[in-house]
């Protein structure tokens, strides 16, 4: 059975406090600038006619089916350094094995074929990172002792929400 919108409204309620935590850090200081948001269900090029192609969601394969959905993604600079970062908002209603096994592939191939360039082709860099805001410290290492065992673990930052 497909989620309905209101399913989903509390992780797009953190997933907005997520960003609004990461505006404000950014306004406090003058180093960093958060040069663009996207988030999970924005069109991404509005002049392309096909529905399919306009979310962060990537399809890299079909067959055998293998796509990649961020929750949002943003582009960070540092003087002419621009960096993206895919963010993951999880709410703990997935096991650490779980969210491993989901999302680490997917983003493990789009790290390879430098597949952040089609979200934001303005990166001046050949790699991206996933910053994975979770619930609390117990399920950062959790997630963290997961991800380790699977592909290109070096691409997650994992922190928690408080």
């Amino acid at each position: 059975m497909a989620q309905s919108p209101w399913d989903r409204l509390n992780h797009w309620i953190a997933l907005n406090e997520t960003r609004r935590i990461i505006e404000r850090a950014v306004a406090a200081q003058s180093r960093v600038t958060l040069d663009r948001w996207i988030n999970e269900w924005e069109v991404v090029e509005p002049s392309v006619g096909d529905s399919k192609t306009f979310y962060l969601h990537t399809v890299l394969s079909e067959s055998p089916p293998l796509s990649c959905s961020p929750d949002a993604g943003m582009l960070l600079s540092v003087g002419s350094a621009k960096k993206v970062f895919y963010i993951e908002r999880d709410l703990g209603t997935s096991s650490p094995k779980q969210i491993a096994a989901r999302k680490t592939r997917g983003y493990a191939e789009m790290s390879r074929r430098e597949a952040h360039r089609l979200h934001f082709p303005e990166t001046t860099l050949p790699n991206f990172s996933v910053l994975m805001v979770t619930t609390n410290k117990y399920r950062v290492e959790q997630i963290g002792k997961q991800l380790q065992k699977k592909e290109s673990p070096g691409l997650w930052l994992l922190v928690d929400e408080h």
